[in-house]
């Protein structure tokens, strides 16, 4: 038993480290796990920032082309207006007049349109970039934001940390003396268990002692009261036999004897090829006469003697 308190005490230390070392993986995996988190979306931030960088890049470039190819519309219109107008100069010189008002008012036209894009075009580029500097300020707030919840996630998690490990120790500690106190109390249990255990194993021999000589004495009278039964059953089986010859040696000689004076009878010797049987009616014999029967039954009052074809069959004496 010591033993195996020795050995759960040892799994249980076993079982204790385990644990430490799985919180402590835990711990590190989630750090690094946080780490790689914050990375990844500092990376995921500067790609969005790139994207928008490009994106406002190819809208400006897109912007130019389409006023580059605004202005080259334009110059073919006016060329194809003043190839028609070279063509037709002489067909229309009382027209020019007019015409030359039209160009400029449709000039004008196309620079108030100009100027309207351009200032539609820098209202949208203020505005993009306003707004651009509207995110730019909110990322900057929430990454400032982010950084301070990780500041002080971590001197959170440090002071955490820090109190799990004085608990730690507080709890080792602990465990020591309960262990050391545990280790006492079993010492002395056990002392008192042997103590215990060698009174007990001389009370079960005293008592197994006593039981054998117990046992002993009983057997000893079972046996002699067996031998003693065993020789009064012989003796009584003796007289039982004894008893039993005498009384067929007694029954043999009285069926001599009543053989021998039933066969010198005289008035036996007329019936002697004729089964004769007499009975004792009361009032005197009676005789009776069967066939197949030499010898006849003889009844005297008190006893009767009955005979069969031979003269050794038994003789019933009542």
């Amino acid at each position: 038993q010591h033993e195996q308190r020795q050995q759960e005490h040892q799994e249980q230390e076993d079982q204790q480290r385990g644990q430490q070392e799985q919180e402590q993986q835990e711990q590190q995996d989630q750090q690094r796990q946080q780490q790689e988190q914050r990375q990844q979306e500092q990376q995921e931030e500067q790609d969005q920032q790139r994207q928008q960088q490009e994106q406002r890049q190819q809208e400006h470039q897109e912007q130019q082309d389409q006023q580059r190819q605004q202005q080259e519309q334009m110059q073919r219109e006016l060329q194809e207006e003043q190839r028609q107008q070279h063509v037709h100069l002489v067909h229309q010189q009382l027209h020019y007049r007019q015409q030359q008002d039209q160009l400029y008012e449709r000039h004008e036209q196309r620079q108030k349109e100009q100027e309207q894009r351009e200032q539609q075009r820098q209202k949208e580029q203020e505005q993009r970039e306003r707004q651009r500097q509207e995110h730019q300020e909110r990322q900057d707030v929430q990454q400032a934001r982010q950084y301070e919840q990780r500041q002080q996630h971590e001197q959170r998690q440090q002071e955490q940390q820090d109190q799990q490990r004085q608990q730690q120790e507080q709890r080792q500690q602990e465990q020591q003396e309960q262990q050391d106190q545990q280790r006492q109390q079993q010492e002395q249990r056990q002392q008192e268990y042997q103590e215990q255990q060698d009174q007990r194993r001389e009370q079960q021999e005293q008592m197994q002692r006593e039981l054998q000589e117990e046992q002993r004495q009983q057997h000893e009278q079972r046996q002699q009261e067996q031998r003693e039964q065993q020789e009064q059953q012989r003796l009584q089986h003796e007289q039982i036999q004894q008893r039993q010859q005498y009384l067929a040696n007694v029954q043999q000689m009285q069926q001599r004897r009543i053989e021998e004076s039933i066969r010198h009878a005289p008035w036996a010797r007329p019936f002697a090829s004729l089964d004769v049987q007499n009975s004792w009616n009361g009032n005197g014999f009676h005789r009776q006469l069967q066939q197949a029967q030499p010898f006849p039954i003889y009844h005297t009052g008190s006893q009767t003697v009955q005979w069969g074809r031979r003269p050794q069959q038994q003789v019933v004496v009542e």
